[in-house]
């Protein structure tokens, strides 16, 4: 007999088998279940899509208005700066001219004047 280096390897089967058995009635449940929740998940997301781009519309009128709103207050304010305009502007509203001028006098003892 002739002798050989290498001796020959045995496969054998591992010594925990597993056997798995093939239920229907399981997998339909289970793919129905993970449809059922991804659709759900689907419809949340379009949702939370929708609400967001309508935000963003509604903040970008808001943001158009207000700046045309500025736009007008700005034009305003640089036609009232004019000493024209502001007389005819206090005129209008009812404001009158001061006659006479009272000024508050302070006596030299009270708390608020400034002592030497």
């Amino acid at each position: 007999m002739p002798y050989s280096l290498m001796q020959p390897i045995s496969i054998s089967r591992p010594l925990i088998s597993f056997k798995w058995k093939f239920n229907l009635r399981i997998f339909w449940i289970l793919g129905s279940l993970s449809i059922l929740g991804l659709l759900v998940f689907y419809i949340y997301q379009v949702n939370s899509y929708t609400r967001e781009v309508f935000l963003i519309d509604a903040y970008r009128t808001n943001v158009k208005e207000l700046s045309e709103k500025n736009e007008i207050l700005e034009i305003n304010l640089a036609q009232l700066s004019s000493l024209k305009n502001i007389e005819d502007f206090l005129t209008l509203h009812s404001f009158q001219k001061v006659s006479k001028t009272k000024y508050i006098r302070i006596l030299e003892s009270s708390v608020a004047a400034k002592s030497r």
